[in-house]
């Protein structure tokens, strides 16, 4: 794989994390978030596990039918979210 530059990761973290703002409260798989940014979903999956360790984005491990064991799904942290809704209103976008 060719190595990227820190802006281009930086970037792709941005949007990953702009996919599951547009999505909230849903929590998205890691497949569905690569089909939106049409990237290379293992790609995806690393840079949602750095946003995690961050603490940017949570991982969902349990859904209606109980817990998830083999794959998880991805949501914007509690605080990451209020932090865009409030660049949101203060843009005017909502």
């Amino acid at each position: 794989m060719p190595r990227m530059n820190s802006t281009t990761y930086q970037k792709l973290q941005e949007q990953i994390m702009s996919v599951l703002y547009d999505n909230h409260p849903q929590p998205l798989s890691a497949l569905v978030i690569a089909e939106a940014m049409v990237r290379d979903h293992e790609l995806v999956r690393r840079l949602l596990r750095e946003l995690e360790d961050k603490r940017f984005v949570a991982a969902v491990k349990q859904g209606k039918m109980g817990e998830f064991t083999t794959w998880r799904r991805w949501k914007l942290s509690p605080e990451i979210y209020k932090r865009y809704e409030q660049i949101a209103q203060k843009e005017g976008f909502t």
